[in-house]
C-alpha cells in the first residue's frame, strides 16, 4: 500500500495536496482491501482530482470516478485539464456529468 501511494503522490499534479491526507488514504485503502479481492470494481463518487481512486488503481481495482469537476478549485487556471490527464494516466475512467446524468 504504502508504494501505490508514493507513485501516486510522486505523479499527482497538485504538489502537497496529499500529504496532509495520509491516514485518509490509510484508512480507506486498508477498508476496502479487507472487503474487496483485486480486480474488483469501485465507484468513487465526488472524486475530485482522482487522487483516492489512483492509489486505489495502483492496488488493482478497476475505479471508475464520477465528478462535474464545476466547483471553483476545479476551475481555476488548469486544474480542470490537470485533473482529466492524470485519471488517464492512471487508468481511471472519469465521468465528469452530474451524478443524476451519469450513464453508468
Amino acid at each position: 500500500m504504502q508504494r501505490a501511494f508514493i507513485e501516486v503522490k510522486e505523479r499527482f499534479p497538485f504538489k502537497g495536496y496529499m500529504e496532509p491526507k495520509l491516514s485518509k488514504y490509510y484508512t480507506v485503502s486498508s477498508l476496502l482491501m479487507e472487503q474487496l479481492q483485486r480486480g474488483a470494481r469501485i465507484l468513487d463518487i465526488g472524486c475530485g482530482p482522482c487522487d483516492v481512486s489512483a492509489i486505489l488503481t495502483k492496488l488493482g481495482y478497476k475505479v471508475t470516478g464520477i465528478d462535474d469537476l464545476r466547483d471553483p478549485w476545479h476551475l481555476i487556471g488548469r486544474n480542470r485539464e490537470r485533473i482529466l490527464k492524470f485519471a488517464r494516466e492512471f487508468g481511471i475512467e472519469l465521468i465528469t456529468s452530474p451524478i443524476e446524468k451519469a450513464e453508468l
